[in-house]
């Protein structure tokens, strides 16, 4: 059960990681000022975080790694998009807390 889940999960995140590229990727033609690249670089480590996360909760060992980039990955959203784009900040809270609860419940 928890090896099936934890496949689910990583096919959602990849299916996540294609989205928030399409989102992230195109304004990247027009960067004018440091504001423009900080939200670009956050961009893209929302969409790394996306990626490891799945892969990070098949590790046991790595369980609590896992839920502490959820938690950053959480604070970048409703910093940076809480304002802009709340129903993709929404969508990826719930993601992240998907994956603190999973690790919670399968923590050795």
């Amino acid at each position: 059960m928890k090896k099936k889940l934890n496949i689910a999960l990583l096919v959602l995140g990849i299916f996540s990681t294609l989205f928030l590229l399409i989102q992230v990727l195109p304004g990247t033609q027009y960067i004018y000022s440091k504001k423009d690249i900080i939200i670009i670089v956050s961009g893209i480590a929302e969409v790394v975080l996306v990626l490891a996360l799945p892969i990070l909760s098949y590790f046991p060992n790595l369980r609590l790694v896992t839920i502490v980039l959820a938690i950053i990955l959480m604070a970048i959203l409703i910093y940076y998009w809480g304002v802009t784009w709340y129903a993709e900040s929404i969508y990826y809270s719930v993601y992240a807390l998907i994956f603190i609860g999973f690790n919670l419940y399968y923590k050795s």
